[in-house]
């Protein structure tokens, strides 16, 4: 017998593939820094008056879509999340110029990440600023974990609840025709 119940099951079961997708995406594209939205335990799914809700961390939307221009008070925030993430990424910095025509690059040293050295501060500090004026990803995209997700299950999407609410639409016509015409 169906019932809303077991639309709001299915519901759950397209979250869960949908989950599923969003990190496998996440992943192909290459977009792992922390691994935090890759883990399974960062998501939820609820399922409210017939409505799928997925959630996650924060800052899924700028992995997935880029981010626009700071706000103001966001730049210190900025700033100190770039620094960590060039130190967890371990990332090589180098400065590049030119002498007497040919190409240069120097690498240097980064530091740490309690004392990051002058040089780091000043590329981080120009990220931070390049980032804080313009935004980045909205171009070309970041990962787009949810737009190429469900383009590859919109089949399964539309079977799995499909099959459900044919179901309920019977059994709903069964019980409020059958049961008119049994009353006259």
């Amino acid at each position: 017998m169906a019932s809303k119940k077991n639309i709001d099951i299915a519901l759950e079961k397209i979250g869960e593939k949908l989950i599923q997708g969003f990190i496998s995406e996440i992943r192909n594209a290459n977009k792992v820094s922390t691994g935090a939205l890759a883990n399974r335990s960062n998501w939820n799914i609820e399922v409210i008056d017939g409505r799928l809700l997925i959630t996650t961390l924060p800052y899924a939307g700028a992995v997935d879509a880029g981010r626009g221009p700071s706000r103001e008070g966001e730049w210190e925030e900025l700033y100190s999340g770039l620094m960590q993430w060039v130190f967890q990424k371990n990332i090589t910095l180098s400065q590049s110029g030119r002498t007497k025509g040919r190409r240069t690059g120097q690498f240097f040293k980064k530091g740490t990440i309690g004392l990051p050295s002058a040089k780091t501060k000043s590329v981080v500090y120009a990220m931070a600023r390049k980032i804080s004026a313009g935004g980045y990803g909205q171009r070309y995209g970041v990962a787009d974990f949810t737009n190429k997700t469900m383009t590859r299950y919109t089949d399964y999407i539309g079977s799995t609840i499909g099959e459900e609410y044919v179901e309920y639409i019977r059994e709903s016509l069964d019980e409020t025709i059958t049961n008119y015409l049994r009353d006259q």
